[in-house]
């Protein structure tokens, strides 16, 4: 329904991903009686259309060989050590920085807070791609990222990780799939989500998941965590400001 605010968010996402041509899906604006039904077309915005005078094409056809060809696929999937490396290596300078920041200037915090959740946020990435073996070509770097930097930052136990997330894959989209539970209340309504922010902002959600990750806690399962934490004190106490670690929570 062309003008509806769907449309409007639509085009606002399609305009921010434009330089990297992107295929976005075309969805019908949302009803009185919940969210809109699954796409049935998809919107090719090719390169060649004026950015301020969008005027989509439509295909009935959505095959990722439409897009890349089977070799750039394969170049785009191939794992690097140094790639992977040098990726990792510029989530930890950020977190050092951030870090640095508020101890240079204590009310700057708030600052540092945001990017090193931006961080926290990129470590669970990190574990993600690990278990799939594809942030290092060598897999060992995979199994030693995965379980001390990214599963150890964020106190996720990796190899778990990995066997539900496989699980995910195996089971995407059916009632079988485990994340299944995390979508399957949505779209809440107004109220819902009013409640969700509260327990966030007041941090009722922190309490539950701490409660939650150290339910039947093993040593073997919370060590990467406890020495991730411990290098982040030892460090933050060489630079005198050991009060930085409250920060990361």
């Amino acid at each position: 329904k062309s003008g509806s605010i769907w449309d409007d968010w639509t085009l606002t996402c399609v305009r921010e991903t434009w330089e990297l041509g992107f295929a976005v899906l075309a969805y019908p604006s949302p009803g009185p009686d919940g969210p809109p039904s699954p796409p049935r077309e998809r919107v090719v915005l090719h390169r060649s259309v004026n950015r301020r005078n969008l005027a989509p094409m439509t295909s009935t056809v959505a095959k990722l060989s439409d897009a890349l060809s089977r070799n750039e696929l394969r170049d785009l999937s191939r794992p690097s050590d140094w790639q992977g490396a040098l990726m990792l290596a510029g989530d930890l300078a950020l977190l050092i920085a951030a870090f640095a920041l508020a101890i240079w200037q204590p009310w700057l915090s708030p600052l540092s807070v945001l990017v090193i959740a931006g961080r926290q946020l990129a470590f669970a990435i990190v574990m993600h791609d690990c278990a799939h073996k594809s942030l290092f070509r060598t897999l060992w770097l995979n199994e030693f990222a995965g379980k001390w930097i990214g599963g150890g930052s964020i106190d996720a136990p990796f190899l778990a990780y990995r066997a539900y997330h496989l699980e995910h894959h195996k089971f995407a989209g059916t009632p079988d799939d485990p994340d299944h539970r995390l979508v399957e209340g949505y779209p809440v309504t107004k109220d819902s989500l009013r409640r969700k922010f509260i327990r966030d902002f007041t941090g009722q959600t922190f309490v539950k998941e701490l409660a939650f990750s150290w339910k039947d806690a093993t040593l073997a399962g919370k060590l990467p965590f406890l020495v991730f934490q411990a290098v982040m004190i030892g460090a933050l106490a060489l630079a005198g400001a050991v009060w930085a670690i409250a920060l990361w929570w």
